[in-house]
């Protein structure tokens, strides 16, 4: 599931790499020096934060419509079924139920619903 990219801090990023890597590990990648592993650590947090912002810079330029009803994203969480946005919720859970034939989902959509329809 996607949402609207809020682009955190560079030292937000830095104590989340820290919590889910420790203090010797950026990724895959082991520093027997605690100095090393804090540089790598922040250039990866300038990178994440970058990219976030890059993100966010392109999605506010290029409004997308909901490829399921075709009203607009806007601020709502989305995912990407086919390289398209698709509202997360009713949209995307009558999409599952179609395509994959669900009986009952947490939305209460239902396949006879759609067939209905």
């Amino acid at each position: 599931m996607h949402t609207p990219p809020a682009v955190p801090t560079i030292a937000d990023v830095e104590r989340e790499l820290l919590a889910e890597f420790g203090p010797y590990h950026i990724g895959p990648i082991y520093y027997a020096s605690a100095d090393d592993a804090a540089r790598a650590r922040r250039l990866e947090a300038e990178r994440r934060v970058a990219h976030a912002a890059r993100v966010a810079a392109y999605l506010a330029s290029h409004p997308r419509d909901c490829v399921w009803c075709g009203a607009p994203i806007g601020a709502a969480p989305f995912t990407m079924v086919g390289l398209e946005p698709m509202h997360v919720g009713r949209c995307q859970d009558q999409f599952h139920a179609l395509a994959y034939g669900n009986d009952g989902d947490e939305h209460g959509v239902d396949a006879l619903e759609l067939e209905a329809a």
